[in-house]
């Protein structure tokens, strides 16, 4: 049974019965509260909207939709009598419908202005609250056209499975709207319907509450896949035709090429004695395979400088490897929790190297071993700390490097483009061995064995990904990625690091992306074909089918009669899942090879 927002006193009755005879009875009542939104929608209920807000393109044949997080939000409030028919709408208005701005208000002063009527359409539930509101006015010429009717509401709104993981899926609701864009300026509304059905009088309603809007640019030209269109336009200005992290070639530079193409950047280099000079830098995330492995141990480094590398054939020096362990330095006394674990940790290994070395000068004194049995007796092995282990295996997925360390130059990652990478370990070794540095006051013997105890996880471990930055991620928030080598790989890290720049990190050697639309951006696409709009069935055989005359509410303004296309498309049923089987557009892929 569903319970509507409002209201709702439970009341319990016991009685007592003695001898068949009702001696007394006890009653208790309780009141609550169903509450649910009305007037506006908190943030975190929207999924995602398409088409995306702020966007531009080639958008005339798709009707846009919005993805709720609660499936169950459609049919929360009533539009009348009827409690099957979804209470929100989508409404899209072009820049020739000339809207009135949008009306600020709360609810208030809304309650008290007539025009509005909303003591009528919105009667007062408990615990109201003087919220701030949107109201959008509908001109007449337009009103009876574009607002569903209540056989189309329920073909408008269904509600999806959306899988989060392998192992794990959620539901969504799906609102649909009625209408095509048409070129230039578009504005999209979720609108409240609630109570418009109580009566035959919905006509003289104009003013209509706005829980939600979004603007676009719908460019005139020919349809195409808005998706696969941004994910083959990567890289195209690019010169060079590489798809690594590399500044642009300068010919002129024949010394300074064989380094930039290695994904060096030339930096200002300040040198101890407060002179300052250029330096070469190279973050970790490589072109190829990092075979070099000249490096000394790294547990036998204790100040950065030892990590400088002079380049002879240019006479500078490298300082790529010296950068790492000293960021690693100042990560790690950055973070007060991790510091002060590695303090602790080493601490006790340096009580423990006391002990044992006790034992072993005063083994021959027995008289000494009665009165120093605490301190002759075998410690336990030390563990490393869990808030160590974390740390590392964040820094070993790049999650604490700041994003210069990176892409040090923004000419290496421009607008529009994809960089593969390999992982360079060494680099990474270097930052985790500069933050192990810190409070060393044992031997040194000691400290470099609890250093390599500590990073024997990360040594020779394989890591690829790629670095994407492009409006396709703001469009599209939950597109699938899958890596693959000789087989699919394990993705060990896939995290925006704006809104338009990705990072994925697979464990193994990348030799293709596979990038397709995630269930819930699927898009809801008819066919344009010279003066004519058809629809492509995904079954086989494919069948075209064209949207005839009946099918527009207002072919002009381009406002669909939902009832009649899908009688159109699904003729055996009329059913809102059987409608969006038959709109939705087949989910589109984009393929990345990497040539060896």
């Amino acid at each position: 049974m569903k319970l509507e927002a409002g209201e709702y006193k439970i009341e319990v009755k016991q009685s007592l019965e003695i001898k068949n005879e009702i001696e007394e009875t006890y009653s208790k009542t309780k009141t609550l509260y169903i509450a649910c939104e009305r007037f506006s929608l908190p943030i975190q209920c929207i999924h995602s909207v398409f088409p995306p807000e702020s966007s531009e393109g080639e958008y005339s044949t798709v009707l846009p939709h919005i993805v709720l997080n609660r499936s169950t939000l459609p049919w929360e409030r009533n539009t009348g009598k009827d409690t099957t028919v979804p209470w929100l709408a989508l409404l899209l208005f072009s820049e020739n419908d000339q809207l009135d701005e949008i009306q600020k208000t709360n609810l208030k002063d809304a309650r008290k202005d007539s025009e509005l009527q909303f003591n009528t359409r919105f009667p007062k539930e408990f615990q109201e609250k003087d919220e701030n509101i949107s109201i959008l006015k509908i001109p007449d010429r337009l009103l009876e056209d574009i607002i569903p009717n209540k056989e189309e509401l329920r073909l408008l709104t269904h509600v999806r499975q959306v899988s989060e993981s392998e192992q794990k899926s959620t539901e969504v609701a799906v609102i649909i709207g009625n209408r095509l864009p048409q070129p230039g300026r578009n504005i999209v509304h979720l609108v409240s319907l609630e109570n418009y059905f109580t009566s035959d009088s919905q006509e003289s309603y104009q003013h209509f509450v706005s829980l939600k809007n979004w603007e676009f640019q719908c460019k005139a030209g020919n349809s195409k896949n808005r998706f696969r269109h941004l994910l083959e336009s990567l890289n195209t200005e690019n010169k060079d035709k590489t798809n690594t992290l590399r500044r642009p070639q300068q010919k002129a530079n024949q010394d300074a090429e064989k380094y930039l193409s290695q994904g060096y950047v030339p930096l200002v280099h300040h040198l101890r004695n407060s002179e300052k000079t250029i330096s070469w830098y190279r973050s970790p995330l490589l072109a190829g395979e990092n075979k070099v492995t000249s490096l000394a141990d790294l547990s036998s480094i204790d100040t950065p400088d030892q990590l400088l590398i002079y380049l002879t054939d240019v006479d500078m020096f490298d300082v790529s490897y010296a950068a790492a362990y000293q960021l690693g330095q100042l990560l790690a006394l950055q973070d007060q929790k991790f510091s002060l674990s590695l303090y602790n940790w080493k601490r006790k290994n340096f009580r423990s190297q006391r002990y044992q070395k006790s034992y072993s000068e005063k083994q021959s004194k027995s008289l000494d071993i009665l009165f120093e049995q605490k301190l002759i007796s075998s410690p336990e092995k030390i563990l490393i700390p869990e808030d160590i282990q974390v740390w590392l295996k964040r820094v070993d997925l790049l999650k604490n490097i700041p994003f210069n360390y990176l892409v040090p130059d923004p000419l290496m990652l421009p607008q529009e483009s994809i960089r593969f990478f390999w992982v360079n370990n060494q680099w990474l070794n270097c930052c985790m061995n500069g933050a192990l540095s810190l409070g060393n006051f044992m031997n040194f013997e000691k400290m470099q064995t609890m250093q390599a105890e500590a990073l024997k996880d990360y040594q020779d471990r394989m890591i690829t990904g790629f670095l994407l930055h492009s409006i396709f991620l703001s469009e599209f928030p939950a597109q699938k990625i899958k890596g693959f080598g000789d087989q699919i790989l394990p993705c060990l890290r896939m995290e925006y690091l704006s809104d338009t720049v990705l990072i994925c990190l697979f464990e193994g050697e990348i030799q293709k992306v596979e990038i397709s639309a995630g269930a819930e951006i699927l898009h809801f696409r008819l066919k344009t074909s010279s003066e004519n709009i058809k629809k492509m069935l995904r079954e086989e055989p494919q069948q075209e089918i064209l949207i005839d005359e009946k099918s527009w509410t207002n072919q002009e303004q381009k406002i669909l009669n939902i009832v009649e296309l899908s009688r159109q498309l699904t003729p055996d049923q009329l059913d809102a899942s059987q409608l969006a089987l038959k709109m939705i557009e087949g989910s589109p892929k984009a393929i990345f090879k990497l040539s060896s």
